[in-house]
Formats: C-alpha cells, sequence, structure tokens
C-alpha cells in the first residue's frame, strides 16, 4: 500500500498507514490541528513474535516539511 500523506497538505480525517510486506516496519499519519501531522513509526520482529517493539511519534509541518520527509522516505525505500 502506498501512503500518500507527503501530497495532501489540506488535510484528511483519520490516519493514513503504511505497513511493509511482512509488518515489520509500520508507519501512521495523523493530521492534526494547526496543519501539523503526528507521524508514528513503528518497528517489530518479522516473524511475528511479540518478544519486542519499539515505536516513536513526532510532529512535524504538514507543508514542505512533509514533502520533504516524503521525498527522502521514497528515495530511502525506493
Amino acid at each position: 500500500m502506498k501512503c500518500r500523506a507527503g501530497t495532501s497538505f489540506e488535510g484528511w480525517i483519520g490516519a493514513k498507514t503504511w505497513e511493509s510486506l511482512d509488518r515489520d516496519l509500520r508507519i501512521e499519519a495523523v493530521f492534526r490541528s494547526r496543519g501539523h501531522v503526528e507521524m508514528t513509526w513503528g518497528l517489530a520482529p518479522w516473524r511475528g513474535n511479540d518478544v519486542w517493539k519499539a515505536q516513536v511519534t513526532f510532529e512535524i509541518e504538514a507543508g514542505e516539511q512533509m514533502r520533504g520527509l516524503a521525498e527522502d522516505m521514497r528515495a530511502l525505500l525506493g
């Protein structure tokens, strides 16, 4: 599934989620007030055992900052 959060600056309702095929990487974007996007990135073992899970949440601006992050991620994940 492709996440197009970097191209939508008007905002949206609910969460936009991208998950790798093995479900070991999950990215979720939620539009918040004042033109900010709350992003949560999660890592988990790809074999499905629940031994560990790492997650970080941060907030960025929905304009150029979001577009720059989306471009960087496209380059990284190809």
